[in-house]
């Protein structure tokens, strides 16, 4: 198993003991993954650069971006929007208080994101949602 997918696992893994996740993918989805909650993990890209003290290693910024996907479980919307802030939180304190990603990089960063409405094909509103992104710094020789 690569690098990337270890620390894609990992992170589904860490979202899952937040919110008891009933599906999860790390490939393109054309629609709205179901069944919600939802979570969708995707390889967004990375940097390289050599290491100063030992020129056979790289330092690897490696990019993913999160989308969980919540149903509106018959609230309101004002109410599910509170409840999908507090989840934020308790999704930013999860990682704000493992930077490592369970010991699978140097260090980690996952942004605030954006709240999102979650649309059928018919523009009807299905669900909530947040958006991500998380930077994790490996250094490694190769990916």
């Amino acid at each position: 198993m690569t690098i990337l997918q270890e620390l894609a696992d990992y992170i589904k893994e860490s979202v899952n003991e937040v919110i008891l996740l009933k599906a999860s993918y790390t490939y393109p989805m054309r629609e709205i993954p179901k069944p919600y909650p939802a979570l969708l993990v995707l390889y967004d890209g990375l940097t390289r650069d050599q290491t100063e003290d030992d020129m056979d290693y790289f330092v690897h910024d490696i990019t993913y971006n999160l989308t969980l996907y919540l149903d509106n479980d018959g609230r309101k919307m004002e109410e599910r929007w509170d409840s999908l802030i507090d989840l934020v939180w308790e999704l930013v304190l999860r990682f704000a208080n493992d930077r490592t990603l369970g010991g699978n990089c140097r260090q980690s960063l996952l942004t605030h994101g954006e709240p999102v409405i979650h649309l059928s094909e018919a523009k009807i509103p299905v669900g909530l949602g947040h958006t991500f992104a998380l930077v994790a710094r490996v250094e490694t020789e190769e990916i």
